[in-house]
């Protein structure tokens, strides 16, 4: 992966210098994987010439390395985390950005938008918390892993542990703000069993209330919602600041 000039400069908003090309080359990198909060970077990566790159920038741009040897997962990707709060504020600062004030507001500025078009409500370590585009019923959510598996058995523990803990976050939100007396969980695995995303399993959240499903549903495969997807979001979205944390 390689960035322009002109594209190192967008990235820094600073006149770019050869002191400074290390710098923007590494925010690049946590901007395009989106790798970063004000809490931990992690960066995930299959690609050998990054994995031995990676090292030599942070060790550039920050004066140290990652706070770990890389970790080789399962799938043969390697992972470099920095979780050192005193790190993680020093690396900032090499952006001209504050940890405490800018992370939000500037670097998570493109993940933001963009979380908010597709609908994600939350993203943790090992899992994120998203809308349904096309729900079965107002505040239809579902709970995925970032890793790309068909198969439950594939998921190691740490994953399955953070999904259980946000699909019981989950549901007292939607029972905080849709008061409604059910709630189906579920999680359909392989095109045999209804996924509607086969190559990806997500576990599915959707309200109920008695007498939910009406005639249109029945005669012509029509639902109706009560509320706009944007407006969902909008009401559910605070709820996420009180998420589980996951380290």
């Amino acid at each position: 992966m390689s960035f322009s000039s002109n594209v190192k400069q967008e990235l820094c908003r600073l006149p770019i210098s050869r002191r400074q090309e290390a710098a923007a080359e590494l925010y690049g990198i946590l901007l395009y994987c989106n790798a970063f909060t004000a809490e931990l970077i992690r960066i995930t990566t299959e690609s050998r010439d990054l994995a031995d790159r990676l090292p030599r920038l942070m060790k550039k741009v920050a004066g140290f390395s990652f706070d770990q040897e890389p970790e080789a997962e399962e799938t043969g990707k390697l992972v470099f985390t920095v979780d050192s709060q005193e790190k993680i504020h020093k690396i900032f600062a090499q952006f001209g950005l504050s940890a405490a004030k800018d992370v939000t507001l500037h670097v998570n500025y493109g993940i933001l938008e963009e979380d908010e078009e597709r609908l994600i409500l939350h993203r943790g370590k090992n899992c994120f918390v998203i809308m349904n585009k096309y729900p079965y019923n107002n505040g239809h959510i579902m709970v995925c892993p970032y890793r790309h598996v068909m198969d439950l058995g594939d998921l190691d523990a740490d994953t399955i542990h953070e999904i259980m803990d946000y699909l019981q976050f989950c549901t007292k939100v939607l029972k905080a703000n849709f008061h409604c007396p059910g709630i189906n969980i579920g999680l359909n695995m392989g095109e045999a069993a209804g996924a509607g995303i086969r190559e990806h399993l997500h576990f599915h959240l959707v309200p109920r209330w008695n007498g939910d499903s009406s005639f249109l549903a029945v005669m012509d495969g029509v639902r109706t919602m009560p509320q706009y997807l944007s407006d969902t979001y909008a009401a559910l979205k605070p709820y996420f600041k009180n998420a589980p944390t996951h380290r």
